[in-house]
């Protein structure tokens, strides 16, 4: 009896330490084959296995799946699984089933895994199911025995017990993995959205953010974590103090669950207009905030009203000019009969009035021009081969842009006469430069301190050859270098909200870019700022197509800047002193000779000869007959590329014949 008792009390141990490490987070096969052995040694059987069903909605199949054997050949553990899933009166939906010789039942049962398994040599079988609190089936735990056996009442109560253990085990296990999947989906779904995440507790403290708030914010979402909610409003390393957003979380006032707007900023960077709602996740604990940038729809929203502002401006500008075409008209006809009469009755005192009158009208065309420029829709900046001639515009603009800078500001102009057209529309340089001088205006002004204004104008051809560089230098403020940097982005401006857009030299970039060029802007605080359209040549892609030039001059500098002028012009290529494969020679006279030219021209039908520079009276005579036209010798770059200009214009005359 006492031995008896002394059994048990280790079995009753045995189960209890089993129960302490039945706990979810070890490796769940191996913890129940731990079980298993326990089953096994508890009850002297030798053989068994543990097979669990696949949940509800599972992929992996709906027949049950050995996770832990002992000594159960493979051959078994298939059947229990293959005859399993079709449907077996030895695996139990709930209680037990006991069968203590299989060769009997396969001879009273035709259940395939009755034979299966008599057939691997085992004639004891005891299965158990293993059932939820809830009543779902989990599983079985299957003990087997190479001889006939059937369990006494101790057995069967110590395998209802592990049983039990394993059910609620395996529960707890799945329940487990079914949050973390939850969880893991719920963090996927939150790492994918682009609105910033953040609770916080009711001290002010954030708990959480997700990956959104770290890019909206700059930092790292683990940064955020135990720092106060004013981080997000203060400038970095400003002192983090509690946010207005927690002191509006209660009273009649209360942010909670209201869209309301709100200025944050960006670590390093500008103020962020965020959009923002606030909810409580415990009651006065713990809260959430959903943050989404709004500051690219406030900007497009201020785009459209500047748009329809420009528009409103554009038709105002149009009617002025019309108006005013329409006023000139007949007060240009009524001088021109004073001018005849006052020509006709001898009357020279009435001369000078009528000239500052028709200089005064003259004046007023030019605005009107300009206004027609202004309003008229630009289009694409980029014009093809109808280009504008940087001179010619100037003269009927200028009037109207110099009208935008302070009172006594003096304009200088220094644009090179006979530049070629450069690749842009005159309406969309207009809006650019007038954009450029308003902002020069602007800068003067805000000088305060009586300086008078003073810009320059110039356009000069570029060192390489292929653009004009069209520059407007002020004697403003300048900018600092973080501004000159930022200075061209969209919708940024140093002024204050209402007074800038942000949209001035963003438009000149655009004007520049779409003509092929690019903008350089040079900017010093307190000395001034420049300019620079980089604008390349009105370009016919067909004029020169295929044509070779060669360039043969004493100056190798001024050679190297009309070949690259040449090549930007379109034409096929260019070469210096090799007039191999040239179908145009450019010769310097004082170092290609008559004969040599001769000779070269002779070897083709379209071959063109073009002098750079007059030959001397000597060799006059011997030069006549071989060139098509003479360009003059130039040195300087503007008056090298009007050069070019001239020999682009012999060479198509010549390819035109």
């Amino acid at each position: 009896m006492r031995a008896r008792l002394s059994n048990d009390q280790a079995v009753w141990n045995r189960l209890h330490e089993m129960s302490t490490r039945l706990v979810p987070g070890g490796n769940m096969a191996d913890l129940l084959g731990e079980l298993l052995a326990a089953a096994l040694s508890i009850t002297g059987v030798e053989c068994g296995c543990l097979y669990l069903v696949p949940a509800a909605g599972a992929s992996t199949g709906t027949g049950p799946v050995v996770v832990a054997q002992r000594r159960v050949a493979d051959r078994a553990t298939a059947a229990i699984e293959s005859f399993g899933a079709v449907g077996s009166a030895l695996l139990p939906m709930h209680g037990r089933v006991v069968v203590a010789d299989l060769e009997l039942g396969r001879q009273d049962s035709p259940d395939l895994l009755t034979v299966a398994l008599a057939d691997t040599g085992f004639r004891g079988f005891h299965a158990t199911a293993l059932v939820s609190r809830d009543g779902r089936l989990l599983g079985g735990l299957v003990l087997l025995s190479p001889r006939p056996h059937a369990p006494d009442d101790r057995d069967m109560r110590v395998i209802d017990l592990l049983a039990r253990q394993a059910a609620d085990f395996i529960d707890r296990c799945r329940a487990d993995d079914e949050a973390t999947s939850i969880r893991a989906g719920l963090r996927a779904i939150l790492d994918s959205i682009s609105e910033a995440i953040v609770t916080f507790d009711v001290r002010g403290k954030i708990r959480t953010a997700n990956p959104a708030a770290g890019r909206m914010f700059g930092f790292q979402p683990e940064d955020l974590v135990g720092q106060p909610l004013g981080i997000l409003t203060e400038d970095v390393g400003a002192p983090a103090q509690p946010n207005p957003i927690f002191a509006r979380l209660s009273g009649p006032e209360s942010i909670l669950g209201r869209r309301i707007e709100y200025s944050m900023r960006r670590k390093g960077h500008a103020p962020l207009l965020v959009e923002l709602v606030v909810t409580e996740m415990e009651r006065s604990r713990t809260f959430t905030c959903v943050i989404r940038d709004i500051t690219d729809r406030r900007t497009q929203e201020a785009k459209a009203r500047q748009s329809d502002r420009l528009a409103a401006l554009g038709t105002l500008a149009a009617g002025l000019g019309h108006d005013m075409n329409n006023m000139l008209l007949p007060v240009r006809a009524h001088l021109n009969a004073l001018n005849s009469l006052t020509a006709k009755l001898a009357g020279a005192a009435c001369t000078p009035h009528i000239q500052e009158i028709g200089q005064a009208v003259r004046y007023l065309q030019q605005l009107a021009d300009g206004l027609h420029y202004l309003a008229t829709d630009a289009g694409h900046a980029d014009v093809g081969t109808d280009g504008a001639r940087l001179l010619t515009w100037w003269e009927s603009t200028g009037s109207l842009l110099r009208r935008s800078l302070p009172p006594l500001s003096t304009v200088e102009v220094d644009i090179a006469s006979g530049l070629p057209a450069v690749r842009v529309s005159g309406h969309a340089l207009t809006q650019a430069m007038l954009n450029i001088f308003v902002n020069a205006g602007e800068a003067i002004l805000a000088r305060n301190d009586g300086t008078p204004g003073r810009i320059v104008v110039s356009a000069h051809v570029e060192r390489d050859g292929r653009a004009v560089a069209f520059s407007v230098s002020d004697n403003g403020t300048g900018m600092s270098e973080q501004v000159r940097r930022r200075a061209m982005d969209m919708f940024f401006t140093t002024k204050a909200r209402g007074l800038g857009t942000g949209l001035g030299l963003a438009l000149v970039n655009r004007v520049a870019q779409e003509s092929g060029g690019t903008v350089t802007l040079d900017s010093e605080e307190g000395v001034g700022t420049t300019v620079t359209l980089h604008l390349p040549f009105a370009v016919d892609p067909h004029a020169a197509s295929g044509v070779i030039v060669a360039v043969s001059i004493a100056d190798q500098r001024a050679a190297a800047f009309m070949r690259s002028a040449f090549e930007s012009r379109g034409f096929a290529g260019a070469t210096i002193d090799d007039a191999s494969h040239a179908h145009a020679w450019i010769v310097d006279p004082r170092v290609v000779a008559p004969k040599d030219a001769a000779a070269w021209k002779a070897r083709g039908r379209r071959r063109t000869v073009i002098l750079s520079g007059h030959p001397h009276k000597v060799q006059a005579a011997a030069w006549k007959g071989i060139a098509a036209g003479t360009i003059p010798a130039a040195t300087d770059f503007d008056s090298l590329l009007v050069c070019v200009d001239q020999a682009c214009s012999i060479i198509n005359r010549r390819a035109q014949k």
